[in-house]
């Protein structure tokens, strides 16, 4: 089990060195290359999805990155080809028509062009690709308050059945009363089935809602849902690296090596796909 955690900017090339001491200390450290950063989600939700794209930066730059405009950004998977349109009100962000979805089964290419990252005048073109795995329906949930570590909570337990035929990665968050309660990456709650491949589960964790966040105490007759995404083997460890990349080792351990990505042409960020279920139920302790 593993909760993530989301940095700021899209992605890591925009984190701050943790003050773990009072004196300034200077670390001269060489300027890197400038990359595009990629923050891209398509799911099974019919939605408007959208792609985020902007400059890094320096180890030390604590500022947003500098959002990327002009780009052309298409998603295809080999019959239909969807174009994104950059928003009008958020340079950078690239979206599809608001009645898109992915397909189980089906594979996704994310194209971008028309952008020149280094500015030496020749445009460049990166790529991902990724695939939409197979999500059955859950059948409840359960919602049982308890004490941990010292604090309540209410656990989210899940009954459902894990295929046998393949290794499943879970990303699980919560709405109550249609209200996403975890819209960062660091309150999702990760899970692969390598103890329940191919089973039942009765009853397993996959979330919790906490008392001191006031936002997420449950009342009697709140509708709360299950929100259940069967990502890739590569974006469950995209998110391990990146929480590791965000906890850091020490003063002076040095600046973080980049986590992986399935970008081309040195881009970093991911293109995520997954299909998307829920479940709900009506809390009434």
């Amino acid at each position: 089990m593993k909760r993530t955690v989301k940095l700021t900017g899209g992605f890591a090339a925009a984190i701050v060195l943790l003050t773990y001491c009072t004196e300034r200390i200077n670390i001269d450290l060489p300027s890197t290359y400038t990359r595009l950063v990629v923050e891209g989600y398509f799911t099974t939700d019919t939605m408007a999805h959208t792609v985020k794209l902007s400059r890094s930066a320096d180890y030390f730059y604590n500022k947003p990155l500098e959002p990327v405009s002009g780009a052309l950004v298409t998603i295809a998977d080999g019959n239909i080809t969807y174009l994104l349109k950059e928003d009008p009100d958020s340079a950078g962000l690239y979206k599809t028509e608001p009645d898109v979805f992915a397909v189980q089964g089906h594979t996704y290419t994310l194209h971008i062009s028309n952008v020149d990252i280094n500015g030496d005048g020749t445009a460049e073109e990166y790529s991902a690709t990724g695939p939409v795995h197979y999500l059955g329906y859950p059948d409840s949930i359960q919602i049982v308050e308890r004490e941990m570590f010292y604090t309540k909570v209410w656990e989210i337990r899940l009954f459902a059945t894990d295929p046998a035929e393949t290794r499943d990665y879970y990303m699980f968050r919560v709405y109550k009363n249609g209200t996403l309660l975890q819209d960062t990456l660091n309150e999702v709650f990760l899970l692969d089935d390598e103890y329940f491949n191919g089973v039942y589960s009765m009853g397993v964790p996959v979330q919790y809602l906490v008392a001191r966040k006031q936002d997420e105490v449950p009342k009697p007759g709140d509708r709360i849902t299950l929100e259940i995404a069967n990502i890739t083997k590569e974006y469950f460890f995209f998110i391990d690296q990146v929480i590791d990349m965000s906890r850091g080792s020490g003063p002076f351990s040095g600046q973080p090596a980049n986590v992986s990505t399935n970008l081309t042409n040195g881009a970093m960020g991911f293109f995520a796909t997954y299909p998307v279920r829920r479940v709900s139920r009506i809390y009434n302790p």
